[in-house]
């Protein structure tokens, strides 16, 4: 049966029989036939949904109708047992019944009908992500934008970070779903935008392999419009996926190949590359080049009056100071960082910063100022969902409860810094569990 499907043009011609009675196909057909028009309509778009399941803005879109027309429809369509409610607000077609509405869609619809659904569907996910992702900061010299939304689109809009991330962990599975539909269907713009707006909650979440995936598709992208302002754009922020995944010497090579596209015209851009290019230098412990490419960064960012920008550079500079033994001016330097990241009120670089501060108190041994900066940052990484980063917070307190001498503290930092590294498949977790067998 399993190899029936397989086979057939769709799985509902496999489990189609010789008694009418016991065919699925007329089974959902009379479901289907006692719904009134505009329900039967919406049934036929939401087989074109992609992912795994959608609320009613997502049905909004792909109708072109309001959220107030469209709710009684779903209601009518849960009545037929065509759709269901598995969590509240989010609704989920059956693989056999969603693939029954992909036929009826092909077969009743004209092509046009599906072209403007399919788009108002990608346009609802690219465009909520877009409002969602600003939350987290979006980059003010990000020289990616996505295309217009088409008319009947209806976007979500979070009213703060956390809702924000709220949404982007109950719909990552169709965010990929739609970049999926948009890369196979050669949308270039599409998956370029796709790419550079889920980077922050993809790094967030530590979910790299996906922000490898996604960017590597939006370089290919970006090559074939020769769009070199995405080009440099998708090289960087592949590197930093790379370069969360350990593959930092590919990282290198592809910062460098962002460099030498030219220079960017936005000197804010392009001090970005060579702040990332100076954080896997720090990694290699190649601090002389990272130290050159830190203080690039911050010229580049003072030239463009970025103060958020200036403050990541200034706190990577006091980070190179420190794995340098110079631990005064490490504090000094990030003092100035999390002043700047204050008052720009950027709560993930205070974060790092807390961090940083935290490791320069602990080497003078200012253990009481060490574990406020370190609990601090732990603090704000948690709340803001930072995965990665929160394991090597808890590495860090660990070795902080071990110079105190409190072993049976340290071994919980570690232990669950290694859960965190080891669920994300990091290899970071080797560090966890060398301080585990110490």
């Amino acid at each position: 049966m399993v190899e029936e499907m397989r086979e057939a043009q769709t799985p509902l011609d496999a489990l189609g029989v010789t008694d009418p009675a016991s065919d699925l196909r007329s089974a959902f057909d009379c479901s289907y036939a006692a719904l009134g028009e505009p329900a039967a309509t919406l049934f036929r778009r939401l087989g074109l949904h992609p992912g795994p399941d959608l609320t009613a803005a997502a049905a909004t879109s792909a109708s072109g109708l309001t959220v107030t027309q469209v709710r009684p429809l779903l209601a009518e369509l849960a009545g037929a047992n065509l759709i269901s409610e598995h969590l509240p607000g989010r609704f989920i077609l059956h693989d056999l019944l969603r693939a029954y509405a992909a036929d009826l869609a092909e077969r009743l619809d004209t092509d046009e009908d599906r072209r403007c659904a399919t788009q108002r569907l990608i346009d609802h996910y690219v465009h909520s992500a877009d409002t969602a992702n600003r939350h987290f900061g979006k980059p003010k010299h990000s020289p990616v934008e996505p295309p217009p939304a088409a008319p009947g689109v209806s976007a979500i809009e979070p009213a703060d970070e956390q809702r924000a991330l709220a949404w982007f962990d109950a719909e990552v599975a169709n965010l990929i779903a739609v970049a999926r539909a948009v890369e196979n269907a050669a949308l270039d713009c599409h998956v370029i935008a796709f790419a550079a707006i889920l980077e922050t909650y993809l790094r967030r979440r530590s979910l790299t392999r996906l922000w490898v995936s996604l960017q590597e598709a939006a370089v290919g992208a970006a090559e074939r419009l020769g769009d070199m302002a995405a080009l440099r754009a998708a090289y960087s922020c592949l590197g930093g996926a790379l370069t969360q995944m350990g593959d930092r010497d590919e990282a290198i090579q592809l910062y460098l190949r962002a460099i030498g596209l030219g220079p960017d015209p936005d000197p804010v851009r392009q001090g970005g590359i060579h702040l990332s290019l100076s954080d896997v230098f720090i990694q290699l412990g190649r601090y002389p080049e990272a130290m050159t490419e830190a203080d690039r960064a911050l010229t580049l960012f003072q030239a463009g009056n970025d103060r958020d920008r200036e403050a990541a550079a200034r706190n990577d500079i006091g980070w190179i100071h420190y794995l340098a033994d110079d631990y005064e001016q490490a504090l000094a330097s990030c003092t100035e960082a999390l002043a700047l990241f204050e008052a720009v009120d950027n709560r993930s670089g205070q974060a790092y910063t807390w961090d940083s501060l935290g490791q320069a108190h602990h080497k003078l041994g200012h253990e009481d100022e060490a574990s406020y900066c370190h609990q601090r940052s732990l603090a704000m990484l948690r709340e803001l969902g930072h995965r990665y980063p929160e394991a090597t917070i808890l590495l860090h307190i660990g070795d902080c409860h071990e110079v105190g001498g409190r072993e049976t503290e340290a071994r919980l930092a570690w232990q669950e810094a290694l859960a965190i590294l080891e669920a994300l498949d990091h290899p970071d977790a080797e560090e966890a569990r060398a301080r585990l067998s110490r």
